[in-house]
């Protein structure tokens, strides 16, 4: 029933928490990120608010991973992996619902990567982590672009609800 609610709400939601407050610089791990974004997802229902926190977090572990190969795959890729298997896999079908409103965090993400450093790991330190982490990112703002249409139309095949 649950997802159900989820598919029906998708839509549903304000874009209240896109106008909060961005701190000068990026505070926190990535994990902190992804782990706001998690919690966002499933106590609050604000599936904004959680994707913005959840590609901001994936830019942040890219750009760390990139920086730091020693990463331990438990702070790294596995702990990217985990997300997306327990929130970011359900984030993205009900967000994929508004391919122009997903584009639009993603642009609010990529805007906030160029202007802001990361504490974590500070982009002068690590320019060309952040650099290939925002091309990811811009990559996939892309690809769900060009391939809206196509995204819509199975949505709706599936019984899926588009805006």
């Amino acid at each position: 029933m649950k997802n159900r609610r989820l598919f029906l709400l998708a839509g549903a939601t304000s874009l209240a928490a896109l106008a909060m407050p961005v701190r000068a610089e990026f505070a926190g791990s990535p994990q902190d990120d992804l782990r706001r974004a998690a919690k966002l997802f499933r106590d609050d229902d604000d599936y904004e608010g959680a994707t913005y926190w959840a590609y901001r977090g994936r830019y942040r572990m890219r750009a760390l991973i990139a920086a730091r190969p020693d990463t331990p795959s438990k702070d790294g890729e596995q702990f990217l992996w985990e997300f997306g298997h327990e929130t970011g896999d359900m984030l993205s079908k009900i967000m994929l619902g508004d391919i122009r409103k997903l584009a639009r965090i993603l642009d609010r993400v990529m805007a906030d990567a160029k202007s802001q450093d990361d504490a974590f790991t500070p982009k002068a330190q690590f320019a060309a982590a952040h650099a290939k982490a925002l091309a990811e990112i811009k990559e996939i703002r892309d690809g769900y672009w060009k391939s809206r249409w196509i995204i819509r139309a199975e949505r709706e095949r599936d019984g899926m609800v588009n805006r």
